[in-house]
């Protein structure tokens, strides 16, 4: 939470720093400030900062792979720390009457910051071969952890109000609690040897590991090319979420300028993102119940739900109603707070199991990729309006929640209509490199020693929670693996073996010679009713 930086409570954040008087200086002269233009450049530096930094996962999760959850908690850390004490050159300019030289630092700061603090939330993922079974609640703890931080923003605005002390020592106290967490993630994160381990110890059976050469262009490539098969379903969500998640967005961040004009005045607008950043904080409290739920109602229920929180959001935002915003702000929110459970949930049923994170990176892209120009076009649209009006913002506003809540029911009425594909989609080396884990050259004998169908055995897979992956090795019957390999020509199987990815560095996957079945030992797991078999040099 403490290395979240300033975008969970980024509404009021927003606030504070232009009431500190960064970007005072592109007020007209004479201007009350804050002014509507300094919340809108603010909030652009924020957004595009934001924006580009999803980029940055795709080299995170290679960066995973390779070092560890310990590695990413605590270089994340550092990143945070960094940026967090070059947030202090804007603010200390802007006192000293030379904003318009250092508030461009704004930008690089917070791109250095979300991309840091993007890279510390993967230190919980180290965790999930630890608790077997609570893989979702891991999963929705790490989100809601980052929720938790907009709690941050609130106590600095507590503490200004009823002190004198100015937003440049509370950002210098947090800069060194940040350092702090980056220690903790250091000492008490789950290294690379250890997760392994522990994956070992859960599954019974090691993972593979990568590669000293990690092939991240051929992995993009081949995740691209799986991606590709499914475009035209794809494009149902990426439209739904790059519109709605850019009301949302604009609407929480812009509180500030929006209650001002709405309300009619600044305290207004402070009490608005005031509120904003309560909800986010309420929203990530209830992160792991809202995980729960989803596995109750099911993807499209849960879908359903989500489209309702937004249409609840969309049509009270422009109420002068107190109970209205209240209403429209915790629609908004849970929404916003939901969405990456949604797209995660999604996920599983197009991505082959081996290629799931780069597929995920590939999909984060692709809808940055459409939400930028969405999110540019709008704003640009907001500050063309008249200012100090309520219309300049609502207007543009109102027309992009329609277009989200357009695209949000022909995603749900596709997948009414339509449902989702039986299995992934797979390349032939996808098949057979998840068939190896079991000595199989194809999906169809996996699912022939384990005596359920390939579309399950797929399901069990791609699921996240290590206990689906236990259950699948333990259904495997050794004598028809054993009869498998009996069968096959040696020479096909060694080609096999040649061709799988990293086979030449996994010695317990080899085979030179003729081939010896021994059981896997079951010292370190109680996992199998019966042995396994292995194959040895």
């Amino acid at each position: 939470s403490v290395a979240a930086g300033v975008l969970p409570g980024l509404a009021l954040f927003t606030t504070l720093f232009a009431e500190a008087g960064v970007y005072a200086s592109v007020c007209k002269s004479g201007q009350e400030i804050p002014c509507d233009e300094q919340f809108l450049m603010i909030n652009g530096v924020m957004q595009i900062g934001q924006s580009l930094s999803l980029f940055a996962l795709l080299p995170i999760g290679f960066i995973y792979d390779t070092f560890g959850a310990k590695y990413c908690g605590s270089v994340g850390g550092l990143l945070v720390v960094v940026a967090m004490t070059g947030l202090i050159i804007p603010l200390l300019g802007a006192t000293n009457g030379m904003d318009a030289t250092t508030a461009p630092v704004l930008f690089p700061v917070m791109l250095i910051m979300d991309f840091g603090a993007m890279m510390n939330s993967y230190c919980f993922f180290g965790f999930v071969w630890h608790l077997p079974g609570w893989t979702n609640f891991v999963l929705a703890l790490s989100t809601a952890t980052y929720q938790i931080s907009a709690l941050v923003p609130i106590v600095f605005q507590y503490i200004m109000r009823h002190t004198s002390v100015t937003l440049v020592p509370l950002v210098a106290i947090h800069a060194s609690c940040v350092a702090v967490a980056a220690l903790s993630c250091h000492n008490a994160g789950v290294d690379i040897d250890e997760f392994y381990s522990e994956a070992k110890r859960a599954l019974g059976v090691p993972l593979p590991r990568p590669g000293g050469d990690l092939k991240i262009g051929e992995k993009i490539s081949k995740a691209w090319m799986t991606f590709r098969l499914d475009m035209c379903d794809h494009l149902f969500l990426i439209n739904a979420l790059c519109m709605a998640q850019c009301f949302t967005m604009l609407y929480a961040s812009l509180s500030g300028a929006y209650g001002k004009a709405l309300f009619g005045t600044q305290d207004d607008g402070d009490q608005l993102a005031a509120m904003q950043t309560t909800v986010t904080f309420a929203a990530g409290v209830c992160g792991p119940i809202f995980a729960r739920l989803a596995d109750i109602l099911g993807f499209v229920s849960f879908s359903w739900f989500l489209t309702a929180m937004f249409c609840m959001g969309a049509g009270l935002f422009g109420q002068a109603s107190w109970k209205a915003q209240e209403a429209a702000s915790v629609g908004m929110q849970v929404f916003a707070t939901l969405q990456n459970l949604l797209m995660n949930r999604y996920i599983l049923f197009y991505a082959p199991p081996n290629r799931m994170g780069v597929y995920t990176g590939v999909l984060v892209v692709v809808i940055t990729f459409f939400f930028m120009p969405v999110m540019v076009g709008v704003s640009a649209w907001i500050e063309a309006g008249e200012e100090d009006t309520r219309d300049r913002f609502y207007t543009p506003l109102f027309w992009n929640a329609a277009a989200g809540l357009v695209f949000l029911l022909l995603f749900n009425g596709r997948l009414m209509l339509q449902g989702f594909p039986e299995s992934p989609r797979l390349l032939a080396e996808d098949e057979t490199e998840m068939a190896m884990m079991f000595a199989c050259r194809t999906l169809d004998e996996v699912a022939q020693v384990t005596g359920i169908t390939k579309q399950e055995v797929l399901r069990e897979l791609a699921n996240p929670d290590p206990a689906h992956i236990k259950t699948l090795f333990a259904r495997v019957d050794p004598e028809k693996v054993g009869a498998i390999l009996d069968n096959q020509d040696e020479d096909a199987f060694i080609d096999m073996l040649e061709q799988a990815p990293n086979a030449e560095e996994e010695e317990h996957m080899l085979m030179l010679d003729e081939p010896e079945y021994v059981p896997v030992k079951q010292e370190d797991s109680e996992l199998f009713a019966t042995p396994l078999l292995e194959i040895k040099p």
